[in-house]
């Protein structure tokens, strides 16, 4: 985690401008700005809370961050900042809200300042890892620094009711706490699962793997009785070199990437479950009996549910167990073109009883048939019932130029049932831009840049098929387009990325001359009787 913090970019100013255009407008409202933004958390009424990292020295909505340091910002229901937190040589990639309090996991380096905590980090054993407590106000509660002699990293978090903190991370050969020191045995990353009491303390870390492998735990919930759920992936082949990864006394054969495990609260390992094929990136206690996880698959596999999931590229997948780890229900969403890839990023449980999932892709994108995502490299938030049963997905598009969505982007939920998303995109062109619906966020990147966004509720679903009576072609287009079904007495209205209503020259019915348009992308509103719709074209020249 955080190897991107340790490159140097160019970045511009991004703006934002909104214009609510449709009643099943699935967004609320975005904003961006130059930089990273990790991951987000989102209490019942709509106050969130980010961390991320700031490059420019205007640093995150007008408030300078240190150059070698993150920040952490509050944000408002209606998507404007309340406060921001600065820290110095200092990045939280994770965040968790537990009872009114904030747990933060990150990594550190030499000199590190979070509030009024300070740790010398030797600059020869590699990057810290940091965790915290904050108040909602902002005020630090308590930091604990891990040291190793390699970089360590604390990958995800979760936090039961009782206050107690889990993380799932990845070390090798040594770490080092405020008071003791564990041994790995290993120049390879392996598996560590730490659980910290309510005051910050260490009380217990607990590793898997083998010597000489590349084991990784990306995700970790906790459930109601104190156990954890910890997945992740080992590189098939590549690192395993060994005849099996061990999760105390089960083993987890070389052949095989995936993998889900519960520790019980006191460490020990209580099941495994391992596949070939897959990799994991997410785990969610859904309540009840179950939990779910998320990934992607490039092969044939049956690491979730009851069915094989067949993949020709890179595809997403989610799936069920229960707490003994007994698998049930699976989904997948395909890439709808060759090369074009998608993947899982994460879960985030909703307190109105839901499952959200954030994904991301290039190309066009297929849920349950239906095409999404259809312009460039963008992000997709779905809502599931806990059966698994997609409700709604709503899409951000980029520039097709854009090539990079954060595999870190964060997701969390409110009491009305709308999703919070946060993020980094990346695209080497100079004039880009990400939408989100009618909403945009656009400039001169050419760099990383950052997103904050908001779905609103959305209980009817979403108009996936934007313009389902007509198309458009040339798409993108350099010039010309034609709207294909429409009448003469249709009406058509054009509006860009800030939206502003634009009027290309209408040629014909169905033709429109857009060579005295900017390039970029421009919704289309159509009415034409009881047909109405919105879509999307973009022109690149």
């Amino acid at each position: 985690m955080g190897t991107l913090t340790r490159y140097a970019f160019a970045l511009g100013v991004i703006t934002l401008s909104s214009q609510l255009l449709s009643a099943q407008q699935p967004w609320d409202w975005g904003f961006g700005h130059a930089g990273h933004i990790w991951d987000i958390a989102t209490d019942a009424d709509g106050y969130s809370y980010v961390v991320g990292h700031a490059y420019d020295t205007v640093g995150f909505m007008g408030v300078q961050t240190d150059p070698g340091g993150g920040f952490l910002a509050k944000v408002s229901p209606t998507g404007s900042m309340i406060w921001t937190q600065t820290f110095t040589n200092a990045i939280f990639l994770e965040i968790e809200l537990k009872n009114d309090l904030l747990y933060a996991t990150g990594e550190g380096e030499t000199n590190v300042v979070v509030g009024s905590h300070s740790f010398f980090v030797d600059p020869g054993q590699g990057w810290a890892c940091l965790v915290a407590s904050f108040d909602t106000t902002g005020n630090d509660l308590w930091v604990n620094c891990l040291r190793s002699p390699e970089d360590i990293s604390a990958n995800d978090l979760d936090v039961n009711d009782a206050g107690e903190l889990f993380i799932a991370g990845t070390g090798r050969e040594a770490i080092y706490t405020n008071t003791d020191t564990l041994y790995l045995n290993s120049p390879w990353a392996q598996v560590l699962i730490l659980k910290y009491a309510p005051g910050g303390s260490v009380e217990w870390i607990t590793t898997a793997g083998c010597i000489s492998s590349e084991t990784f735990a990306t995700g970790i919930a906790c459930d109601e009785l104190g156990a954890a759920y910890i997945t992740g992936s080992a590189y098939d082949g590549m690192f395993v070199d060994c005849d099996s990864l061990e999760f105390g006394p089960f083993t987890m054969p070389s052949t095989s990437s995936f993998f889900l495990t519960k520790v019980d609260g006191a460490g020990d390992f209580v099941w495994l479950r391992h596949a070939f094929g897959a990799m994991a990136t997410d785990v969610e206690y859904l309540g009840g009996n179950a939990v779910a996880v998320i990934g992607n698959f490039s092969d044939s596999t049956n690491a979730v549910g009851t069915s094989t999931l067949l993949s020709q590229t890179t595809d997403m997948f989610m799936g069920s167990f229960d707490l003994d780890g007994v698998p049930g229900w699976s989904y997948r969403s395909e890439a709808a073109n060759d090369p074009a890839l998608c993947g899982g990023r994460t879960l985030d449980r909703s307190p109105d009883g839901g499952l959200f999932a954030l994904s991301s892709g290039s190309g066009s994108i297929l849920f349950d048939g239906t095409t999404v995502n259809t312009t460039g490299h963008g992000v997709q938030v779905s809502k599931f019932a806990v059966d698994g049963t997609r409700q709604w997905t709503a899409v951000m598009e980029g520039h097709p130029d854009t090539n990079w969505f954060s595999h870190y982007g964060g997701l969390a939920s409110d009491q009305e049932g709308r999703a919070y998303v946060a993020g980094c995109f990346n695209s080497g062109t100079p004039s880009a831009w990400l939408t989100l619906g009618t909403y945009s966020v656009t400039g001169t990147l050419n760099g990383f840049s950052l997103y904050v966004a908001r779905t609103n509720d959305i209980t009817e679903g979403l108009p996936e098929a934007a313009l389902p009576d007509f198309s458009i072609y040339p798409n993108p287009t350099s010039g010309i387009i034609r709207v294909e079904g429409i009448t003469a007495n249709a009406q058509v209205t054009f509006t860009d990325a800030r939206g502003r209503v634009v009027v290309p020259s209408r040629i014909a019915k169905g033709l429109f001359d857009m060579n005295g348009m900017d390039d970029g992308m421009y919704m289309i509103r159509i009415r034409d009787g009881a047909h109405d719709g919105i879509g999307r074209v973009v022109v690149m020249r």
